[in-house]
């Protein structure tokens, strides 16, 4: 008896571009001092070292951690047990830090600007003396040359969507698969995830703007999934995507999209308060070219959300040729 070899479908699709994005520097999850640029000056304590090798100091989204050092007065702990110095994503600091030999230290009015610079005073409590972290604070540069600088930048009213893996690192050439699935002489719906672990859609928005709306789109109308010289369609509702209508093309084809049950996660502290997730819709050429999957009404800003679990169902013609087929996508974030 002869054997006989299954033919597969591999449709993937490819991501070339996302959202609108209005200015911004960098979303740096964590920073470090700079070696040059680390020292402090208390009117009261001296000079306090901010990059001492040994202290560790790393900056973050939400605070700064490790251990600054004083001459005078010993190490002085950023993130002591129910306190801490607290960061957003715009460097406004704020929280209070512990020394062993000053006590309480009050982070608030320092900010770090987008250079990484840190700016302002902090204020020992018992003796209510300042921390004066930039010598352009008080105008003293030309006589002493001092501030405290990190690698870490704040973002600047940014509101765009990213693919990134589960470090948080964007995603070069994005790409996702629906489920290989075996020639057939009939028509077949092919399934798949959008969103998943290492490809993970991340919106952020640190504009003043609550509501925005998430979509996705082929990157033309006209796109069709290829594979060589093969072709099917994404967009033609004819018989449930499984018959060519009266389209601008001449092959059969429908893909679904459908984030009802997909799961947003928010972060910085934020919430979903003011998220929804969009219906199941059908792609239908110059009906349907769009697809809404987020739509924010009222949600917090200086945040961003993580989305996973996106259903995807593609129809694929009977006796369609087997190979592997793309189709270029895009997403988009604008602000209502």
């Amino acid at each position: 008896m002869q054997n006989q070899q299954r033919r597969y479908f591999l449709l993937v699709l490819i991501f070339c571009m996302f959202g609108l994005i209005s200015g911004f520097t960098a979303l740096a999850t964590t920073g470090t001092i700079d070696s040059v640029y680390k020292y402090a000056w208390g009117e009261n304590t001296g000079w306090i070292n901010f990059g001492n090798s040994y202290g560790n100091v790393q900056v973050g989204d939400e605070s700064l951690t490790g251990y600054a050092w004083s001459n005078n007065f010993g190490w002085i702990n950023l993130h002591p047990t129910l306190a801490g110095v607290t960061n957003n994503l715009d460097g406004q600091l704020g929280g209070y830090a512990w020394g062993e030999n000053l006590g309480w230290i009050d982070f608030t009015g320092v900010t770090i600007a987008s250079s990484g610079e840190f700016f302002g005073y902090a204020t020992i409590s018992s003796t209510n003396s300042h921390i004066n972290f930039n010598c352009s604070n008080n105008n003293a540069c030309s006589s002493s040359d001092y501030r405290v600088k990190t690698s870490w930048q704040p973002l600047v009213m940014f509101l765009g969507v990213d693919i990134i893996n589960a470090s948080s690192t964007p995603v070069d050439n994005p790409a996702f698969t629906i489920n290989n699935a075996p020639a057939k002489f009939n028509c077949q719906a092919a399934t798949g995830t959008l969103g998943v672990v290492n490809q993970k859609i991340r919106i952020t928005n640190t504009t003043i703007n609550p509501a925005w709306t998430l979509t996705l789109a082929a990157v033309s109308t006209s796109s069709l999934w290829t594979s060589a010289s093969s072709t099917f369609d994404f967009n033609d509702p004819t018989s449930a995507g499984c018959s060519d209508g009266a389209d601008q093309d001449t092959v059969a084809g429908q893909l679904s999209i459908s984030p009802t049950n997909a799961t947003l996660t928010p972060k910085n502290t934020c919430d979903s308060a003011g998220i929804s997730l969009g219906n199941s819709s059908n792609f239908s050429q110059g009906f349907v070219d769009n697809i809404t999957l987020v739509t924010a009404t009222g949600a917090g800003t200086n945040c961003y959300w993580d989305i996973t679990g996106i259903s995807m169902s593609q129809k694929v013609p009977l006796e369609q040729q087997s190979g592997l087929y793309n189709l270029a996508m895009t997403l988009t974030i604008v602000a209502n």
